[in-house]
């Protein structure tokens, strides 16, 4: 299982770098097949002290798809996948898939070029945690700017209850690339 998300997390950044080949020339097929997708990198901060007795900074890499049609008019429904773990690739980690909506707080961009967001989801995880496996429920939430650039930051909480005696709860910090 590890194995193949190692696999997959290389595509997916492979694909994400040849996918930027320059769409100005004209030779835009791996761009425009790539609309849709978000990818994000970050740390997350786990609020278990078991959790933070095996590191206090986890990784948090993640991938987005944004859905055509949004359940509410007011922002975009997407899917995400993050992958919460205390080394890179391997190791305790936190598996979440949710269904997100992202409600825009401007129509306008700031000055500096961002558009300012806040976002719910809710979904579930499947947690590892010292080969103990379980799944649950998730709550995800938090908010974020895009950039020129179609780059974002985003701030989220994710909320979850106590699975073998460790609650993977936590707050995570990212910076991402969404192909618009």
């Amino acid at each position: 299982m590890r194995r193949f998300f190692v696999v997959l997390c290389a595509l997916t950044l492979g694909a994400m770098a040849f996918a930027q080949y320059d769409p100005a020339t004209g030779d835009s097929t791996l761009y425009n097949s790539a609309i849709g997708f978000g990818f994000r990198i970050g740390a997350f901060f786990p609020t278990d002290g078991a959790l933070r007795n095996r590191s206090n900074t986890w990784s948090d890499p993640a991938m987005e798809y944004d859905f055509k049609k949004s359940l509410f008019k007011a922002g975009t429904t997407y899917a995400a996948a993050d992958w919460i773990s205390n080394k890179f690739f391997g190791g305790e980690h936190l598996l979440g898939i949710t269904i997100n909506q992202r409600f825009y707080t401007r129509p306008k961009r700031y000055d500096i070029g961002g558009t300012p967001y806040f976002f719910l989801g809710a979904g579930a995880g499947f947690e590892d945690h010292s080969g103990s496996q379980s799944t649950t429920w998730l709550a995800r939430g938090g908010v974020g700017a895009e950039f020129q650039g179609n780059y974002f930051l985003e701030a989220a909480a994710i909320v979850s209850p106590k699975l073998n005696g460790v609650n993977p709860s936590g707050i995570s910090v990212s910076l991402g690339y969404r192909f618009k």
